[in-house]
């Protein structure tokens, strides 16, 4: 009983922080208005009300969590061409990858993913690109969606633009597809 009560509180001042810092603007695209006092009971109401739909926000957000979330030993296929890639998705939306592709020097890649349904996800993230002599020659844009299929591998395609130097964007310059495994903890 009191390992129960003691999560329902820390959820419950979780909620009341996250409330609280949605009433004071925090990150809105509103400029910053300041704290709003509670005078009557409408106002606890709508701090309630404020609570309720930033914890129903945060179950309910498109980035927060998925079954795609991990590290994944992908099989990647571009032309003909294989390569393997390690994409990890992160709780929260963000995307970190690091890939043994051919050609190119490259430096890891990041960005962020979006969930597209219970089992799929949408991302987009880049990469510099160098030559052999270390000089940036611009960066790759990959865009993809990935989705588990029935036994759990991960199954992925998208399009490569190339940026330059000069921010000039160079659509599709390449399409992939991918299937991966996700990696595992294992004891030693």
């Amino acid at each position: 009983m009191f390992v129960k009560r003691t999560l329902s509180t820390a959820v419950a001042i979780a909620a009341v922080i996250a409330a609280l810092a949605n009433l004071a603007g925090a990150q809105s695209n509103q400029p910053h208005t300041g704290w709003s006092p509670i005078h009557s009971r409408s106002d606890l109401v709508g701090l309630r009300r404020a609570i309720n739909d930033n914890c129903a926000a945060s179950i309910k957000g498109n980035n927060l969590w998925s079954p795609v979330v991990g590290s994944w030993f992908v099989t990647v296929t571009i032309s003909g061409r294989q390569f393997v890639d390690l994409p990890t998705l992160n709780f929260g939306g963000t995307v970190i990858e690091r890939s043994g592709s051919p050609g190119n020097l490259e430096s890891a890649g990041h960005g962020v993913w979006v969930s597209t349904g219970p089992d799929s996800v949408a991302g987009t993230f880049e990469v510099f690109e160098f030559d052999e002599q270390g000089a940036l020659l611009g960066r790759n844009r990959i865009r993809s969606s990935s989705h588990l299929d029935h036994q759990g591998r991960l199954i992925s395609g998208g399009e490569v633009d190339f940026i330059d130097t000069d921010d000039n964007v160079y659509c599709t310059v390449a399409t992939f597809t991918g299937t991966g495994t996700r990696i595992l903890a294992l004891a030693p």
